[in-house]
């Protein structure tokens, strides 16, 4: 009876050490995470442009920006509508409107644009954190037919 229980024990912590794994390189393969990480570059380069108080490198590393926006965020909307006003209604319209000024205060908008870039992290690390979390409970929910089903 114990030799059953360790080696369960060993097999269950195998099981959750190699399904931890997958689940981050089929996390990857989202198309609504990839597409989230994929515009996150243009927001680093719009700060790198301000920090070097490039302001036409700025402008144009924001439009990609927007670009690349115009793909996820209906996704974003869905997943936090919070988050998706703050990106959509505050953050873009006054970075847009500072960018679009002859001569604008490089340290407000690099506030902004830093701020942005945080707000704008939080979709991916959230959904990447509940699909690993809903794949490990239904991974344990089986384990628990299992046992039921074998009497382990």
């Amino acid at each position: 009876m114990q030799a059953h229980r360790t080696g369960f024990a060993i097999f269950t912590t195998l099981a959750i050490m190699g399904y931890v794994g997958q689940a981050g390189a089929a996390e990857e393969e989202r198309f609504e995470i990839s597409s989230i990480k994929a515009i996150r570059p243009t927001l680093v380069d719009t700060i790198t442009a301000l920090q070097q108080r490039d302001v036409a490198r700025a402008k144009a590393a924001f439009e990609m920006y927007d670009s690349g926006w115009n793909g996820i965020e209906v996704y974003v909307n869905t997943r936090s509508k919070d988050t998706y006003r703050l990106l959509e209604l505050e953050f873009q319209p006054r970075i847009t409107k500072a960018l679009d000024k002859p001569n604008p205060d490089v340290s407000d908008v690099l506030a902004d644009v830093q701020a942005m870039l945080i707000k704008f992290e939080r979709p991916s690390a959230c959904s990447q954190l509940r699909l690993l979390l809903t794949r490990f409970m239904t991974m344990l929910r089986g384990c628990a037919s299992c046992e039921r089903t074998c009497g382990r």
